[in-house]
């Protein structure tokens, strides 16, 4: 009997945390902990994706706590589902950034929501494509890989994103795809751009910043002093190009197709 109440009691307090991770991501504010544990123990949440399925009756169902106040009235039952329901297109970015991936910030969060676009696409993406993209290294790939490959996690955001709920990150492009497809090397230093600053270009516009020079790269931005990667590009036959080409590509100026002899 108290081994298992024991179990239980753990099981709610891992639900709450869930509960609190999903409310962080989807920003949802008008329920802290006390009402998630009132949700829990009045049956109304069972699994973290329940939160989508409250209404205002059940919410003013709930029993009274100590204090004899039930915890929600007509008018906060109301304005709580009113930021739930404001909240299922929350922003990939946001999304990702708050469900709390070690080593993955809100800068990196952005840069995989622009590289992947949904939470289908990045759960599929190999450890190899991740390492593709620009500022995703070793660490931050495998913290990626260790968080979708935890059954877990999985579940979770496969009760979130795939059911009939309507929860949908979104990502929206606010660029035309003139780069998409394109697999972009950047060296040496730009003179007008950063490499921050050149890499969001390539990425608002659909290519992808790759950080190694192979037959399947697109295009070679080189800057002053480009180094080995210049040199190998050219022994491999890979096109190079310098920082006005890049802007004349991304604004749909000139295309490949332009540049063929």
């Amino acid at each position: 009997g108290a081994g298992a109440a024991g179990a239980g009691e753990r099981d709610d307090r891992k639900l709450e945390r869930d509960v609190l991770r999903l409310l962080r991501a989807f920003d949802v504010r008008g329920l802290g902990a006390e009402g998630v544990r009132g949700l829990i123990s009045g049956g109304l949440v069972l699994r973290p994706a329940d939160v989508f399925r409250l209404d205002v009756e059940r919410l003013l169902e709930l029993p009274p706590r100590v204090s004899m106040r039930r915890p929600f009235g007509e008018i906060s039952a109301e304005n709580l589902l009113g930021e739930i329901e404001a909240s299922r297109g929350v922003k990939l970015d946001r999304f990702l950034f708050a469900l709390g991936i070690p080593n993955v910030g809100a800068h990196v969060a952005r840069v995989l929501a622009a590289r992947f676009g949904s939470v289908d696409a990045l759960k599929a993406a190999t450890r190899e494509e991740l390492l593709d993209v620009h500022e995703i290294g070793e660490e931050v790939a495998d913290s990626i890989g260790a968080f979708l490959d935890d059954a877990r996690n999985r579940k979770f955001l496969d009760e979130l994103v795939n059911t009939e709920l309507g929860v949908a990150p979104v990502w929206e492009e606010s660029a035309s795809s003139t780069l998409a497809g394109m697999r972009i090397v950047l060296t040496g230093t730009l003179p007008g751009m950063g490499r921050d600053e050149a890499t969001a270009l390539v990425e608002r516009h659909g290519g992808r910043v790759v950080s190694s020079v192979s037959k399947n790269t697109t295009l070679v931005v080189a800057g002053e002093k480009p180094g080995s990667k210049y040199a190998k590009a050219e022994a491999l036959g890979v096109r190079t190009g310098d920082e006005a080409l890049l802007r004349r590509l991304a604004a749909g100026e000139e295309t490949l197709f332009d540049l063929e002899d």
